[in-house]
């Protein structure tokens, strides 16, 4: 019995993981952010950087952070890319380069 709830809670915490959940985080990248995009009727997030990555399968000129991140990860993650925007500092950005919602490259991490 306690191997089986071990085993349940072990595949509870697996299944909850952002990282298994979506397991397509594949390379960082570190750039100077150049623009960033939102707009009024979308939950989206939307920048350009330089240099931007060119995953096969993803439109290069935007990378996007989905609706599907939760409203308070989507505020940390544009707070910290409007302060590298404004101090000019470069920022390491975790992507998918396999994924591409909307076409365009997804953000994994910002830091």
């Amino acid at each position: 019995m306690t191997r089986l709830l071990l085993k349940t809670a072990a595949a509870i915490v697996v299944a909850a993981s952002p990282v298994s959940a979506q397991n397509n985080y594949t390379a960082n990248v570190s750039v100077n952010i150049t623009s960033v995009i939102i707009y009024t009727d979308q939950s989206t997030i939307l920048f350009t950087a330089t240099p931007m990555p060119n995953p096969s399968g993803c439109n290069p000129s935007y990378f996007i952070v989905p609706d599907t991140i939760s409203a308070e990860n989507r505020q940390m993650i544009l707070s910290r890319l409007l302060v590298s925007y404004s101090t000019k500092e470069s920022v390491n950005i975790g992507f998918d380069g396999v994924g591409c919602p909307g076409g365009h490259v997804r953000v994994y991490r910002v830091g």
